[in-house]
């Protein structure tokens, strides 16, 4: 009596999703995740979906380490979307790793910004957002070895303000080129970014 025997292979998944998150932050949502390959992963996608229209809102996105990280400053406050994470095979084929709806709810309060420009050559200016008026802000700079070099006061303006750096630690001095770091101090907020400042 002949037999047919069926041999089911599993499936391989060329990329193997390990974490993935989202957060709320100042500045949009932030995308991470971790994965694993053999290497068939040229990049990641990012895809944005509210009310049913869907927008590729990061494309060519590189990871490394099996890390990967995406901001999307474009997010909607107060709405829910579905975000899409994509994985773009070498072989140009797209492969659907995770899709998660999130509710992106910024920050309340003094929210530091990015400086800009960044890197400088001269002065930078350093934004802070959603700041009541007439609150009282304090910004340290602070060289790599976490030494602090300048102090920057002023008195927020409603919603949005901004100190401006002159690229001089408190003797008026100029410091040199290299890496910086800026922090908040005010309305019980703390926020620290890096800044880079050109020779």
């Amino acid at each position: 009596m002949d037999q047919v025997l069926t041999v089911l292979e599993p499936e391989v998944t060329p990329v193997r999703l390990l974490s993935f998150g989202l957060a709320s932050t100042a500045e949009g949502v932030r995308i991470r995740w971790s994965y694993r390959d053999d290497g068939d992963a040229a990049a990641f996608t990012v895809k944005r979906t509210l009310n049913g229209d869907t927008s590729v809102v990061g494309e060519g996105i590189a990871a490394a380490d099996g890390r990967g990280e995406f901001l999307d400053t474009g997010a909607p406050a107060h709405r829910t979307v579905v975000y899409t994470l994509e994985s773009v095979l070498r072989d140009g084929s797209r492969e659907v790793l995770r899709t998660q709806a999130f509710r992106f709810e910024p920050p309340v309060g003094l929210v530091l910004g990015r400086s800009f420009p960044n890197p400088f050559q001269s002065a930078t200016t350093i934004p802070i957002l959603g700041a009541p008026g007439g609150a009282a802000m304090e910004i340290g700079i602070f060289d790599a070895s976490g030494r602090k070099i300048r102090t920057l006061r002023r008195a927020a303006a409603s919603g949005e303000s901004s100190v401006r750096w002159d690229g001089r630690d408190e003797a008026g001095r100029p410091v040199p080129g290299g890496t910086y770091f800026y922090r908040l101090k005010g309305s019980g907020a703390e926020h620290t970014l890096k800044m880079i400042k050109q020779p």
